[in-house]
């Protein structure tokens, strides 16, 4: 699809030619989630500032750990008050800094104007029951990932104007700011990948192996990776151990 901006209206081409609107906010926030509620993976909140920065957050761990993607380029994603979450504190402590991750912004893809800056992973072994679920109600529901596939929510940036390209992906939000780019969410699926299957049962063991209380009480667990050049965050469910 290429997509060309008139007041609050994205307009994106399909290959029939035919044309599709998407609103366009200036600024905003959304909230995504795979799964549906009472069984879902995290629910993660976008928040596109008007002047140019970009703030990401899973939304039980959203005091505690926010991933910040500034127009400046420099991006992170960092614990605040870990005494809010014993996996943080134990996080925290383990690393000796509240940083979890540093990274300089990508730059756009090759032939387009679109920087994938973070990806949200996630696979249908991590949806979580939840009972009396809570979750809002304008949360953005998406299919879970099918066995064996990994589920993406990416936060994108691109110039407002034709020629990007997008495949593969469903476009989920976009938020014009004043820096004449836009935020971009898409979400889709892909198989999941021989190396990654290995990474993940190492963090699922891992993960494993925390105590029966600590898991009690925080159901997801984040963990940050790198992936075809650009941040991501592996949104694992975390499970109580068995004996």
């Amino acid at each position: 699809m290429s997509p060309r901006i008139s007041d609050t209206r994205l307009y994106l081409q399909r290959g029939d030619g035919q044309m599709d609107e998407f609103p366009v906010t200036r600024g905003g926030e959304v909230r995504v989630a795979f799964g549906e509620r009472g069984r879902r993976s995290g629910v993660w909140k976008i928040v596109a500032d008007p002047k140019g920065d970009v703030y990401v957050a899973e939304r039980t761990l959203g005091k505690v750990l926010k991933i910040s993607i500034h127009t400046s380029g420099k991006c992170h994603a960092k614990f605040g008050t870990v005494e809010r979450s014993q996996v943080a504190r134990k996080v925290v402590e383990r690393k000796g800094t509240p940083y979890q991750a540093r990274w300089e912004r990508p730059e756009p893809q090759p032939g387009t104007t679109v920087t994938r800056a973070f990806t949200i992973m996630t696979t249908a072994e991590d949806m979580v029951e939840i009972p009396g679920d809570d979750t809002p109600e304008d949360v953005v529901w998406l299919p879970p990932p099918p066995a064996g596939y990994v589920g993406q929510i990416i936060v994108g940036l691109m110039k407002l104007q034709s020629g990007n390209q997008f495949r593969g992906v469903s476009l989920v939000y976009v938020a014009a700011m004043d820096s004449g780019q836009a935020v971009i969410v898409m979400a889709g699926y892909r198989p999941i990948q021989d190396d990654e299957a290995e990474r993940f049962a190492e963090v699922r063991s891992r993960a494993s192996r925390l105590p029966a209380e600590v898991a009690a009480r925080a159901n997801k667990m984040p963990v940050f990776a790198e992936h075809d050049g650009s941040r991501c965050v592996l949104d694992f469910a975390l499970r109580p151990r068995t004996r």
